[in-house]
């Protein structure tokens, strides 16, 4: 298994070929997108408008291999929220290697967002100096997975992740939208970080969005 930084491959004049290859890997696995029927397809339609210019809309963006073939991948995003980033942005795995939590272990590539691209992100995210990074998940129902994603990634990590109890807004500012309401675990980079995105309880999320 391979994994490298698409985004370091764009900037890095002599990794050209390398970028254009991994390119077309992520061309030709989204070019029937609409077939997978995922909630989030308009992201990675949106992926493929970005790809020749990724550099302008991620600070990384990891590619999985596996003797040249696509696995999967996943972004670090820090063009919304100041100096804090979101990892495992745009997150893609190959169907046949898709389960519905972040932090499933037993089988070969279940464990790759946990215990290889979130370290991965983090170390990144340090030297970029960020102030802290987040995960987030959709729905209250999903906090107990986002949860063992946490307690399963900072096995590897020198900087934890904690749990935030509540719902946050992820999306730019005033968007109301049910998902831009989302649980998050966060890793504060810097000690003097406060952590002060919007925010609504569990149960507020419901009566607005389930009623």
């Amino acid at each position: 298994m391979v994994i490298e930084d698409l985004v370091n491959c764009i900037k890095t004049k002599a990794y050209n070929d390398r970028a254009e290859q991994l390119i077309k890997l992520i061309q030709d696995e989204l070019k029937d997108i609409e077939s997978q029927n995922l909630h989030n397809e308009k992201n990675y339609k949106k992926l493929l408008t970005h790809l020749e210019k990724l550099d302008e809309y991620y600070d990384g963006f990891h590619v999985i291999t596996q003797y040249n073939k696509l696995i999967g991948f996943a972004g670090l995003f820090s063009k919304r929220w100041g100096n804090v980033g979101r990892v495992l942005t745009t997150t893609y795995k190959i169907p046949s290697l898709r389960r519905k939590s972040l932090a499933y272990t037993d089988d070969k590539f279940q464990h790759l967002w946990s215990t290889n691209i979130a370290p991965i992100q983090v170390f990144l995210a340090k030297e970029l100096k960020l102030d802290a990074v987040f995960v987030s998940t959709e729905y209250p129902r999903r906090h107990s997975s986002l949860n063992r994603f946490t307690d399963l990634t900072n096995k590897y990590i020198s900087d934890k992740f904690v749990m935030q109890p509540h719902m946050y807004r992820t999306c730019a500012m005033y968007g109301d939208h049910w998902s831009c309401w989302q649980n998050i675990t966060l890793c504060k980079l810097n000690p003097t970080y406060m952590f002060d995105f919007d925010m609504m309880t569990k149960e507020q999320w419901k009566i607005n969005y389930q009623s």
